[in-house]
């Protein structure tokens, strides 16, 4: 946490000063604190829910590596994406809506399947 901070009070530092290489500076300390507040209030619980579920040893390992493996995957996606959509705000808009609704099929599995819920 404290390297956080005084990274990015370097890089107010440097914006201000005016140099280039950190103008993105305070956009990256935004996406940083959105991300934490998204793994915080989404990502941590997904292993209770799936409890609650009543699933076993087997989904949880799958439910706990899922993330990490899409993500990885989004990223070496990413930069073969770059040549065909070179606009940086729709694939930034695009992938926080696809994440976005991502969401809506997990909170309707109770629903779905209620012989398996609470």
């Amino acid at each position: 946490m404290l390297r956080a901070l005084l990274w990015y009070a370097r890089a107010e530092f440097l914006v201000r000063k005016g140099s280039c290489a950190f103008h993105t500076a305070p956009s990256h300390a935004k996406d940083g604190a959105c991300q934490a507040v998204t793994q915080g209030s989404g990502e941590q619980y997904l292993s209770a829910f799936a409890l609650l579920l009543q699933a076993g040893p087997f989904q949880l390992c799958v439910l706990s590596a899922l993330p990490q493996l899409i993500g990885t995957g989004a990223q070496l996606a990413s930069v073969k994406l770059l040549q065909w959509f070179p606009d940086r705000k729709a694939r930034i808009f695009a992938g926080t809506v696809g994440q976005a609704f991502v969401w809506i099929p997990i909170v309707l599995l109770p629903l779905a399947f209620p012989e398996w819920g609470p």
